[in-house]
């Protein structure tokens, strides 16, 4: 029962770090620095302490015995100080999310988690950025205006949008419907519309498999 108990706080942790680093990342491509000036150190700093937590539950996740549980988390931390003074450490927390991952973590919650933490971030960044908090850049390109809608490029917004629809759709797998179709149809279609950038050859895409959906179906 304790060990139940343990198991669920760990993977709880673990989907929180995961959801907030998310968070942060989607922040750190957007001009959040209009309206908050320290956040470049604050993201970096839940960097390092990422890398320590996802460090900790790797370690454990490998089973050592104690002495080389020690050693092996010395050296870590070693290797953390001295690159402690680094910039962007955002691959490195990524790696070690993977070797991370508990053993008894619920993926459908994991995704589930992100996929809202996405969607939170996105409309939240969109609101700032229509209210004027955050600045939309605009960008010519071919003689055709693009806005980042708060995001450092035309194209991140519809990126965004595009990877979280993929994530949502292997959410879901057979449980799939047409409405849940269509309401991924008309955020793409939405995203297009606000930035009027690249996101159009997502669009064919996913009409593309729509149709696809349908014929089968």
């Amino acid at each position: 029962m304790k060990k139940n108990k343990s198991n669920n706080i760990y993977s709880n942790i673990y989907i929180f770090l995961v959801c907030a680093f998310s968070f942060l990342s989607i922040l750190s491509s957007t001009y959040i620095d209009d309206i908050f000036t320290a956040y470049g150190e604050i993201y970096l700093l839940f960097q390092n302490m990422c890398l320590l937590v996802f460090s900790f539950f790797a370690i454990i996740n490998t089973k050592l015995s104690q002495k080389k549980f020690i050693i092996v988390y010395i050296i870590f931390l070693l290797i953390f100080f001295i690159l402690l003074k680094n910039s962007d450490k955002s691959l490195l927390v990524l790696i070690m999310m993977m070797f991370a991952i508990p053993k008894n973590i619920k993926l459908s919650k994991l995704s589930q988690s992100i996929i809202f933490t996405n969607f939170f971030t996105i409309v939240m960044i969109i609101i700032l950025c229509k209210l004027g908090f955050i600045t939309d850049y605009k960008f010519m390109q071919r003689n055709v205006i693009r806005h980042g809608m708060g995001f450092v490029s035309a194209n991140a917004l519809s990126n965004l949008v595009t990877a979280t629809i993929v994530m949502y759709i292997f959410h879901k797998k057979e449980k799939l419907s047409i409405f849940n179709i269509i309401i991924c149809s008309f955020v793409l279609l939405f995203s297009a519309y606000l930035t009027n950038s690249r996101s159009a050859m997502f669009l064919r895409i996913h009409f593309n498999n729509t149709f696809n959906y349908f014929k089968e179906n």
